[in-house]
């Protein structure tokens, strides 16, 4: 997560990525399903403080194919916040 968030700290500018992985039970709770992520992926993207437009993504079968191949999946999003308290 840190590695995805390093170009918004250095920026102040948006991003998004997937988060790639998998479902598994979760025992704690009954019936209970958790998402394990094991990577984010970022498709092109351009933003601005404020804003994030997806580009055409070259990769994204190539990525899709991989994750099948991997038995991953997207499970959800990341993005980040439209601030940070530490910005420069």
């Amino acid at each position: 997560v840190n590695r995805f968030l390093d170009f918004w700290r250095s920026s102040s500018h948006q991003r998004v990525g997937y988060l790639i992985g998998r479902y598994e039970p979760f025992l704690d709770v009954p019936l209970g399903i958790k998402a394990v992520v094991t990577a984010i992926y970022e498709p092109p993207q351009s933003s601005t403080e404020s804003s994030v437009r997806f580009e055409a993504d070259p990769h994204e079968k190539i990525v899709d194919d991989l994750c099948s191949w991997l038995g991953l999946q997207r499970v959800g999003w990341i993005f980040t916040d439209l601030w940070t308290e530490n910005a420069s």
